[in-house]
């Protein structure tokens, strides 16, 4: 079994220095500064994913990975499967191949394949009626039962801005839960179930497995604003780079305070019955997408 643990993307983080100057030379020196955002690394499309994809961004992801795994209590995937088969494994959008990586060492006698934008696109899909799917995705904006979360927050504003600035982007990260699962429908899929897990923002649930959780998805959050952040609400809102620096620190203050009994949602939605396993994980939590593919 083989695969290349290196990392063939690497871009520059948005912490860097930029320079201050707020007129018109504000976007010009961000995207001069950014130049290797634009296609030059790999086969990615720089104009099609608004996101870095770093260093800081693939150890991220590997963060949520961990806090994925807790969430589903400590198993690799949710559907009821007969994992003594063979059977054939999909994980489109494999990020850093850390989902694909495990669950082909778990399972050495199953074919597992990850796919990514910065890889070509293969020529051979399932046929029609195998496979099954486990969609995910997060919904940004935060909740609060108790009201304990000032409706002013910092977080509520950086949710309002990320959302509103992917919408002017041209990639909205809103999630409908009732119009994908209408989506998926219409697309052929059948015995759609979706479970609704609770993100908290810090441990502040008494239940041991959502604390933990929590913990974990706290560090990827808190270590992934900025790079959530920056690009849509400097090229898209005009904000500078220190106000969105400002807002980042003031979210990640408050994600850190156990008196804001906050979290927000993320859907899991399964396709069941069928008969070749292709799982497709899809998150809307934007982070690097390097290509990571297993053989045995």
């Amino acid at each position: 079994m083989t695969y290349n643990t290196s990392h063939p993307l690497v871009l520059t983080s948005c912490r860097s220095d930029l320079a201050d100057d707020r007129a018109s030379r504000k976007l010009q020196d961000f995207y001069l500064y950014y130049d290797r955002w634009y296609g030059k690394n790999g086969n990615l499309p720089r104009e099609k994913y608004i996101f870095p994809i770093d260093k800081e961004e693939l150890a991220r992801l590997d963060i949520l990975h961990k806090f994925f795994f807790v969430v589903r209590k400590n198993n690799l995937f949710s559907a009821s499967l007969d994992v003594e088969q063979p059977l054939r494994v999909l994980d489109l959008g494999t990020g850093t191949g850390i989902w694909a990586i495990e669950l082909s060492e778990k399972y050495p006698h199953m074919h597992v394949q990850g796919l990514d934008f910065n890889m070509i696109q293969p020529k051979m899909h399932l046929k029609p009626g195998y496979g099954y799917m486990e969609q995910v995705e997060i919904d940004w904006a935060p909740q609060c039962d108790d009201d304990s979360l000032p409706t002013d927050s910092a977080l509520s504003q950086w949710a309002s801005k990320l959302l509103d600035a992917m919408d002017q982007y041209g990639r909205p990260m809103r999630v409908n839960p009732e119009k994908t699962r209408q989506q998926l429908a219409l697309a052929g899929f059948v015995d759609i179930s979706e479970t609704v897990i609770r993100a908290c923002y810090n441990p502040w649930p008494e239940d041991a497995t959502e604390k933990e959780a929590a913990r974990w998805f706290n560090m990827g959050l808190s270590s992934g604003l900025t790079a959530l952040s920056c690009a849509p609400m400097v090229r898209m809102l005009g904000m500078s780079k220190e106000e969105v620096e400002g807002l980042c620190d003031r979210v990640d203050k408050e994600i850190c305070m156990r008196s804001y009994h906050a979290y927000c949602r993320i859907y899991r939605l399964a396709l069941a019955e069928l008969t070749i396993l292709a799982l497709f994980l899809v998150i809307t939590l934007p982070g690097p997408r390097v290509s990571s593919s297993k053989s045995t």
